[in-house]
C-alpha cells in the first residue's frame, strides 16, 4: 500500500483513541467550585464534598483516569487498579496498584482487598468517586463464598480460551464474584458511591461492564440458567458441583437497588464517530457501519469483507466497531482478536481496493505487543494462502502479519480507551 494510504488509516485509527481519550474525557467531565466537586452536570450527575471525597476504580483506563481527577482536585486521595507493565501516570495521592489481566490473579485478589480495606479505613459519610473501565472484571477480584481463587482462575481462563461471547462471559463472572454485579455497593456501606464509567462493551448495559461492581442487573439475568451454554462452550466435566450451583438458575440477586448517579463519558461509538470526523476531513467519503462486530473474529472479517462489497462508489472509507472473540483452544500462538480479524480478512481483500486496519483501544491485541495490524490487496500474494491458513489454524496471525512486512498497528502509551 502506499505511504500515504497507511498514513490516512493510521491517522483515522489515532483520532478514534484521541476520541475517547481517558484523561481529556474525565478532566473535561469535573468541575471545582467552592468546595465542591460537581461531576456532569447538577441536574445530571452529582456533587460531591471535597473533603469527604475517596476516589476508587478499576480497569485498563483507570491510571489515566485517576490522573485527570488528580489535575483537578490534587489534594484527593484514594486507590485504583490498574494492568501490569507500563508507567502509571502521575494521581498525587489516588495511590495506583496492578492487577491481572484478562485471567485475575493473584496480584488482583490482592488489590481488591487493598481497595476494600481502604474505603473501610474512610467515615461512613464518605462519597466515593469510583472510577470504571473495561479490564476491571480481571483487575478487581475476589471469588464469592464457596469458589476458591484457583477455581475462579481456572473456569475464567477456560472461558476466554473457549471464545466465550462477551456477554456469556460478564454473566458468569458476576456469579463467582463478592464483587460484581453490584456487590461492591454492599461492601462499602453506607458510603455513597458515584460511577464514572468509559465502556468498553459496545451497546452494553451498565452492568456489563467490568461486570457491573457498582450495578447491579435486572432480576431476570440473575433468574437464568447458564448451564446448557457453557456446557456446549467447555464440555459437560468443566462445571463441578460448586460451578453448577453458581451457574443454575435462582442465584439471588446482588446489590443494592440505588446504584447512586452513574455518568457514561464515553464508548466505542464516541471512538467510530471521532474516526469518521478525521476520515472525512481527509476527503474520504465515509460511512459508520450500523453492524456491531461480534462472534467469532474470522467470521466478522467475512461479514466486513461482505459489507465492504456492497458500498457504493461514493464510499472510500468505512468504520466499524465491536468486540470480537477467539476460540484459542490449545493453540498457543502469538496475536489476538484484531489481528486475526485482519489476517481472516486477506484472501478477500486480495484484488480489490480495499485496506483494512483492524485494532483494539487498549493497545493489547491478545499476546502481542500490537493493538492491531493493517492488510490490504498485496498481503495475500506476499504471504501466499499456505501461510494465511496456517496462521489462522493455529491462531497465530501476529507472526503471520510480521512476515508480510507490514506495520503493526502499536497501542497507545495509556491503556484502554473503549
Amino acid at each position: 500500500m502506499s505511504e500515504q494510504l497507511y498514513a490516512d488509516v493510521t491517522a483515522i485509527f489515532e483520532a478514534a483513541l484521541r476520541g475517547v481519550d481517558p484523561f481529556g474525557l474525565v478532566r473535561g467531565s469535573l468541575r471545582v467550585k467552592e468546595g465542591l466537586l460537581v461531576v456532569g452536570s447538577p441536574t445530571r450527575g452529582a456533587v460531591l464534598p471535597l473533603r469527604s471525597l475517596f476516589v476508587a476504580g478499576a480497569g485498563k483506563a483507570s491510571a489515566g483516569m485517576a490522573a485527570a481527577v488528580a489535575s483537578r482536585v490534587p489534594e484527593a486521595r484514594g486507590l485504583v487498579i490498574r494492568p501490569p507493565g507500563g508507567a502509571p501516570n502521575p494521581s498525587g495521592g489516588i495511590r495506583q496498584f496492578e492487577g491481572n489481566h484478562p485471567t485475575p490473579g493473584m496480584e488482583s485478589f490482592h488489590a481488591a482487598e487493598a481497595l476494600l480495606e481502604a474505603v473501610a479505613r474512610t467515615p461512613e459519610d464518605t462519597d466515593v468517586l469510583f472510577l470504571l473501565s473495561g479490564g476491571a472484571s480481571a483487575l478487581l477480584s475476589q471469588p464469592c463464598p464457596g469458589i476458591s481463587r484457583d477455581q475462579k482462575m481456572s473456569f475464567t481462563e477456560q472461558m476466554l480460551r473457549a471464545g466465550a461471547p462477551i456477554g456469556l462471559l460478564n454473566r458468569a463472572r458476576m456469579r463467582l464474584s463478592a464483587l460484581k454485579g453490584g456487590r461492591f455497593l454492599d461492601r462499602v456501606a453506607p458510603r455513597r458511591v458515584t460511577t464514572l464509567a468509559l465502556s468498553d462493551v459496545p451497546g452494553g448495559a451498565r452492568w456489563e461492564i467490568g461486570s457491573g461492581p457498582t450495578c447491579s442487573p435486572p432480576k431476570r439475568i440473575w433468574a437464568e440458567d447458564l448451564r446448557p451454554e457453557l456446557r456446549r462452550l467447555l464440555g459437560g466435566e468443566a462445571l463441578t458441583p460448586e460451578l453448577e450451583q453458581r451457574m443454575g438458575p435462582g442465584v439471588s440477586p446482588a446489590g443494592s437497588d440505588s446504584p447512586g448517579p452513574w455518568l457514561s463519558i464515553g464508548d466505542n461509538t464516541r471512538a467510530r464517530q471521532a474516526a469518521a470526523r478525521e476520515a472525512r476531513r481527509r476527503r474520504y467519503g465515509t460511512r459508520v457501519s450500523r453492524y456491531r462486530l461480534r462472534g467469532e473474529a474470522s467470521v466478522a472479517a467475512d461479514q466486513v469483507l461482505a459489507e465492504l462489497a456492497i458500498q457504493p462508489e461514493s464510499v472510500s472509507c468505512v468504520v466499524f466497531g465491536g468486540e470480537t472473540t477467539v476460540a484459542v483452544g490449545d493453540a498457543s500462538g502469538s496475536g489476538g482478536r484484531s489481528q486475526e480479524l485482519a489476517l481472516a480478512a486477506v484472501p478477500g481483500l486480495s484484488g480489490g481496493g480495499w485496506v483494512l486496519l483492524a485494532a483494539g483501544t487498549d493497545g493489547v491485541d491478545g499476546v502481542s505487543g500490537a493493538a492491531g495490524g493493517v492488510v490490504g490487496p498485496g498481503t495475500l500474494p506476499f504471504l501466499g494462502s499456505r501461510a494465511v491458513a496456517a496462521g489462522l489454524r493455529a491462531h497465530d496471525s501476529a507472526t503471520v502479519l510480521a512476515k508480510a512486512g507490514g506495520p503493526h498497528v502499536t497501542g497507545p502509551a495509556g491503556g484502554e480507551r473503549c
